[in-house]
C-alpha cells in the first residue's frame, strides 16, 4: 500500500543549493568590486585583495554549479 502524500519527503536537488551558493558569491563579489572602485587611495590595495578573494569564491561556486547543472543542448 502506497504511503500517503503527506508522508513523502521533498528534497531540493543539489543544483538548487549550488545556484544559491553561486548567487550569494556573485553578490559578495559585486559588493567587493564596488568597494574597490570606491576605495580611497590608501585602501585600494586591501580592497583589491578582498575583491580577488571574492572573485575566486564566485568562480569556485560557478564551477560547482556547472558540474551539477544538467547538460542542455544548444
Amino acid at each position: 500500500m502506497p504511503s500517503p502524500i503527506w508522508r513523502l519527503r521533498w528534497r531540493r536537488p543539489p543544483v538548487d543549493d549550488a545556484y544559491t551558493a553561486w548567487l550569494d558569491a556573485h553578490s559578495r563579489c559585486s559588493a567587493a568590486l564596488a568597494a574597490w572602485r570606491d576605495a580611497s587611495p590608501k585602501g585600494r590595495r586591501a580592497a583589491y585583495r578582498a575583491y580577488m578573494v571574492e572573485l575566486e569564491r564566485e568562480e569556485l561556486a560557478a564551477a560547482e554549479l556547472e558540474r551539477l547543472q544538467p547538460h542542455v543542448a544548444a
